[in-house]
């Protein structure tokens, strides 16, 4: 879950409430994303990298990353190669794959293909 104890690795892209991308980012290290998403977001399957979707965020697209917490808003095919994490306010519509699941004890709402 994203909170004030969420760890920011060195080389983490904020993109902030209020700020809107249209079309595909690829990273290496760590994305938080409170804002909005038009595109598919990849990175490295065989790296560490996670995927933060905070409480405002959105993406409306495909999403490949070995780790993703979601708490806010994704449509779209979800690709974890390690773990996806739902936190209290995940809304994840699509197809999921990943090898760990974890979900919190939330109002958490989900539509997908597991």
């Amino acid at each position: 879950m994203i909170n004030r104890k969420t760890k920011v690795n060195k080389g983490a892209t904020l993109l902030a409430e209020g700020t809107e991308f249209v079309g595909n980012i690829a990273f290496e290290d760590q994305l938080i994303v409170n804002g909005r998403i038009e595109g598919n977001i990849d990175a490295d399957p065989q790296g560490q990298a996670m995927l933060v979707v905070g409480k405002r965020g959105y993406i409306l697209g495909r999403v490949s990353v070995p780790n993703v917490v979601v708490d806010g808003y994704v449509e779209g095919e979800v690709h974890a190669a390690s773990k996806v994490e739902l936190a209290e306010n995940a809304h994840l519509v699509g197809a999921v794959s990943y090898t760990h699941l974890r979900a919190h004890e939330t109002d958490s709402y989900l539509v997908c293909r597991l």
